[in-house]
């Protein structure tokens, strides 16, 4: 029984130490904005892109690959609130709330071109969106990542803040390429779906794309993990004896 205890309490410890992030997994941990550079920009490892859209008008059917991940467009409008993709949602978007002319500076790739010059987007000052990503494994972690520029002098103003437990800004018009900014954060997901708010500040809210990918644990939680398993391991051969 003493052996038994010991063991526990180990398996407990090496667990917990390994997987501080479980009691955060609904928080967004979001890295500093940057301003949109180049094809370099879109999240392409580490791990395995496991969701990759672009929002377009009915126009603009055809599928986007940049820097080797393919984006699936979602042709908007869609005559339903919240408008559902996938395993997804997108909420507050109305079936005008679309446009295939923000713009987008000539200096980038063309398919870069075309993944910024339309997106999805409401028009009143501090209007919110809300993105729903579904289809997640409890306890695996994400890296998310997404766009928000438009360079139509109509309603590049300003810009948003996104939020999902911790929140960020993002500008649409930076003056850096004549574009907006993207960003990326990380999360361990705590259920099926993670919900982000995206609130016009002070202008209109703005998607124009956004990745998922799954990422691989980190080998000190691996490390923890197989301690604990191993002296549960131990317990069970004891126990046989």
């Amino acid at each position: 029984m003493r052996w038994r205890s010991i063991l526990l309490r180990a398996a407990g410890i090496a667990l917990a130490a390994g997987l501080p992030a479980l009691a955060q997994a609904a928080q967004i941990t979001w890295d500093l904005p940057s301003d949109v550079s180049g094809d370099s920009d879109v999240l392409n490892g580490p791990g395995t892109v496991v969701q990759a859209y672009s929002f377009a008008s009915s126009t603009d059917q055809a599928p986007i690959t940049v820097d080797g991940v393919d984006f699936t467009r979602v042709l908007l409008p869609i005559l339903t609130n919240p408008n559902d993709f996938g395993a997804d949602s997108l909420s507050g978007v109305y079936p005008d709330s679309v446009d295939s002319n923000f713009g987008a500076p000539g200096s980038l790739s063309s398919a870069y071109q075309s993944l910024l010059e339309s997106g999805a987007f409401l028009t009143t000052s501090g209007s919110v969106m809300t993105l729903s990503l579904g289809g997640l494994i409890v306890g695996d972690s994400y890296q998310f990542e997404m766009w928000a520029s438009n360079t139509n002098a109509t309603y590049n103003v300003g810009g948003e803040t996104v939020a999902s437990g911790n929140s960020v800004q993002l500008l649409y018009n930076t003056g850096s390429l004549d574009a907006g900014q993207f960003v990326t954060g990380t999360f361990v997901a705590d259920s099926t779906s993670q919900v982000l708010t995206l609130t016009g500040d002070p202008g209109q809210s703005t998607i124009n794309a956004f990745v998922l990918a799954a990422t691989t644990p980190e080998p000190a939680t691996l490390w923890y993990m197989g301690m604990a398993l191993g002296g549960l391991g131990l317990w069970a051969r004891r126990r046989r004896t």
